[in-house]
């Protein structure tokens, strides 16, 4: 990571991953809290590539994506914390379709 944003900018950090390693129908989930440059430009090259597009953000901000989860907070660590929410019910979800389809 460090080297791609020495060598071709931060902006590009994880575009140039989804370019690399991406492939048509892979899925994207980006978070941010204040539209980062980073993950929409990464969004787009995604979408570029035929991949699903997920982003979790704030409701101040809404990046393009096939689906967006929009969280409430009054400032960027109240967002931050309902990620971390959102995260732990979704790996919860996940955990348990796991189990369910292995028992």
């Amino acid at each position: 990571v460090t080297a791609i944003g020495n060598d071709m900018g931060f902006e590009e950090v994880f575009a140039h991953q989804v370019r690399v390693l991406g492939q048509p129908e892979d899925m994207l989930i980006g978070m941010t809290t204040t539209a980062s440059a980073n993950v929409c430009i990464a969004l787009m090259e995604a979408w570029h590539k035929g991949m699903y597009t997920v982003v979790i953000c704030s409701e101040r901000v809404a990046p393009s994506a096939k689906v967006t989860v929009q969280l409430p907070g009054k400032d960027t660590a109240e967002v931050q914390n309902e990620m971390m929410k959102f995260l732990h019910q979704l790996a919860a979800l996940a955990k348990r379709q796991v189990k369910e389809a292995i028992f």
